[in-house]
């Protein structure tokens, strides 16, 4: 029901992106004493926004909006990172993928309060709102 209205299309892809960084986050963790393990991360969500996503829903009206110039295509792309390797060859910084978990998190958070605030709109539209 909710799939044709945009805003609630891009929330859920960004909580999905999200969900994809983090397990892909655990699992270079997790390989982080792995000899010659190169650690992998999924490129930025506004890198993905879909083509097909009308980019007139995407205007600019304050500083700061998205604008429509940042619409790409939507392909999670799995790249390795350039951090340099230890002497075993791993190249897996863990203070780093911290710090990229905890952004995961941020964005997951984010999709969820949009999905959610959107949905207050809806029911206030139909008269059952707060």
């Amino acid at each position: 029901m909710f799939e044709k209205i945009t805003i609630m299309s891009v929330a859920g892809q960004m909580a999905r992106h999200a969900t994809s960084r983090q397990s892909l986050i655990s699992q270079n963790i997790a390989h982080a004493d792995t000899p010659n393990f190169k650690a992998k991360d999924i490129i930025e969500f506004s890198s993905e926004m879909p083509e097909e996503v009308d980019s007139s829903v995407f205007r600019a009206t304050r500083s700061g909006h998205v604008g429509a110039s940042e619409v790409n295509s939507l392909n999670a792309q799995i790249s390795e990172t350039n951090f340099p390797a230890d002497p075993n060859g791993n190249t897996v910084s863990v203070e780093h993928e911290i710090l990229k978990s905890i952004e995961a998190e941020r964005q997951h958070s984010r999709a969820i309060a949009i999905y959610q605030h959107s949905i207050d709109l809806l029911k206030m539209s139909i008269g059952r709102g707060r």
